[in-house]
């Protein structure tokens, strides 16, 4: 399983999540599984509708360090 941590919303990263639809639908090409996890759901329709789970942290994207611990039990989740 490919994980991609990565934010966007109408101030930053569009781009940057729309790079990493590309690179997953690579890997889906290939026999992959990728999932998303987003600081929120403000691009959650663009993941979701691209094909792939987006797991939503509800948190700020530009305040990581209170991630760590939400990030760890999703790993541990998805056996990764």
């Amino acid at each position: 399983m490919i994980v991609f941590r990565a934010d966007g919303n109408t101030l930053i990263g569009l781009g940057h999540i729309m790079r990493c639809l590309s690179i997953a639908d690579s890997f889906t090409n290939i026999g992959k599984t990728c999932t998303f996890v987003t600081s929120d759901n403000e691009l959650n329709n663009i993941i979701v509708n691209r094909g792939y789970e987006n797991i939503i942290l509800n948190s700020k994207y530009n305040n990581l360090d209170t991630e760590t611990e939400m990030l760890k039990t999703i790993f541990n989740k998805l056996d990764i």
